[in-house]
């Protein structure tokens, strides 16, 4: 542990990964802040060139002459960034600190009044929602999440006030580096099972958070699940001055929804809490599971006093954030639209969305598996994630360096394919199902199965992200 007197008298900072969502909104902040900050990745990107174009320099490749280079104070690492890092080992034979990137955005943010949102899914969402509902509603609060957020230019902004609201992810139980005032859970479900083994473990982890929350804090959680329903109930038995504000459609719940309904690609909803009468609002972004995400955010803004008709203003601008349902335009007049969806239920509902507001489009979905250990143990799961599709084309799986066991090797979307097919036949379902060796073949495939008026939903975690922008510039791999 490093003290914080280190962190903060640092003048240089050197960020190793610095390409990352998370990462590179820290460097931001660090930059605001005054401090000289330098990075490396392992290749060039948007971000990276968003960062150079902001005055941070940037070298890629992996290399100890990079210390000597920057003459950093302290060294910043991207969880991703395994210990073995050559510039990680350079910093630390000649005496440098070296921060995780939960470490040191902990260190930032703790002294303040931080909303921290986590959950499996629906965190980065929630976040911009949330921040963006308390930046109309005058409580300028520092934003940090892990997409980008056009209406901040970025996935970083800092406020003037003490209030912030940042992303945080339970993988290895980072969270616990924070020290927030409010949180929000989206939701709870098996995830980074290569790490936790079980859901009991992932469950443990967020209960550990929770009671971590300074004293009368507010613990905003999705009231209609089963698994969070644990957290809470921990919670309230062992500290009763936090605040507990469950959102969602069931009749415990605080804030809660009703009535969605679809017209004409926009979805309604009504919402009530203790504070305000129920309100219809309207969301550009489709599915109940941005309904959710929604009505999370509006249960922020009720901490705050942002009333219900400000924050109906945030709902009726905001068009989604980065690689989350992100429409990014036509190729043959079909709709490509691109998302970050990686876990089976992530999948099935942003599929679900898809078909609610284009219900007389065929849905083409593209899916790259994003992790090997995590498509064997979520296998059943992803099987029937796609029942929503018209034809699903499955791209191999995107291989994570440092998280997959000899049996996670032997998995394959190939196996996948075979075992979707197996059930579509159980079923007396009809429709293509296609596995890609690689990109350049996902690619292929699909340029040859859609058709004109598709909705082709692009999905991943892994290097597919850049394959919406291609197929609609009609660039090759």
């Amino acid at each position: 542990m490093h003290s914080l007197k280190q962190f903060h008298t640092a003048r240089n900072a050197h960020l190793i990964g610095i390409g990352g969502i998370g990462v590179s909104a820290l460097a931001r902040w660090l930059s605001v802040l005054g401090k000289n900050v330098s990075g490396c990745d392992a290749a060039e990107s948007k971000i990276t060139n968003d960062l150079s174009n902001a005055s941070i320099p940037i070298v890629f490749g992996h290399n100890p002459n990079h210390i000597k280079e920057f003459m950093p104070d302290i060294i910043i690492a991207s969880p991703a960034v395994p210990e073995d890092n050559p510039e990680i080992l350079e910093a630390k034979k000649a005496g440098i600190p070296v921060l995780s990137y939960p470490e040191a955005l902990g260190m930032l943010s703790n002294p303040l009044e931080t909303i921290a949102i986590c959950g499996t899914n629906g965190k980065s969402t929630t976040a911009a929602l949330t921040g963006l509902a308390l930046l109309k509603g005058d409580v300028d609060p520092t934003i940090l999440v892990g997409s980008i957020i056009k209406e901040i230019n970025g996935n970083f902004r800092k406020g003037d006030s003490n209030i912030a609201v940042i992303e945080v992810c339970e993988y290895k139980r980072a969270f616990l580096q924070y020290d927030p005032q409010n949180i929000i859970i989206t939701n709870i479900e098996a995830e980074h099972l290569d790490y936790f083994k079980s859901l009991e473990n992932v469950i443990s982890a967020f209960k550990e958070f929770t009671l971590k929350l300074k004293k009368n804090g507010a613990l905003i959680a999705n009231g209609d699940d089963r698994n969070v329903a644990e957290v809470l109930n921990e919670v309230s038995a062992k500290r009763p001055d936090i605040k507990i504000i469950r959102f969602g459609k069931g009749a415990n719940c605080d804030v809660r929804f009703s009535s969605i309904t679809v017209k004409k690609e926009k979805t309604y909803f009504d919402a009530v809490s203790l504070k305000n009468k129920a309100m219809t609002f309207c969301l550009q972004i489709p599915g109940e599971f941005n309904v959710y995400n929604a009505t999370a955010a509006l249960a922020a803004a009720d901490v705050y006093g942002v009333s219900f008709e400000i924050v109906s203003k945030v709902f009726d601008d905001f068009a989604g954030i980065w690689r989350r349902f992100e429409n990014v335009g036509k190729y043959r007049e079909a709709i490509i639209i691109s998302d970050y969806a990686h876990h089976p239920t992530a999948v099935e509902k942003t599929l679900l969305a898809a078909r609610s507001i284009f219900p007389k489009r065929r849905i083409v979905a593209v899916f790259q598996p994003h992790q090997h250990n995590r498509t064997r143990q979520l296998f059943d799961n992803f099987v029937k994630c796609f029942d929503a599709a018209d034809v699903v084309i499955l791209p191999e799986i995107y291989k994570v360096l440092g998280r997959m066991s000899e049996k996670d090797k032997k998995i394959s979307s190939s196996d996948l394919v075979s075992a979707i097919k197996d059930r579509d036949g159980e079923k007396g379902v009809s429709r293509e199902i296609l596995f890609s060796k690689d990109l350049k073949e996902a690619e292929y495939l699909l340029k040859r199965h859609i058709q004109k008026n598709d909705c082709v939903l692009i999905m991943g975690a892994g290097d597919i992200g850049d394959l919406p922008e291609r197929i609609v510039m009609k660039k090759r791999i």
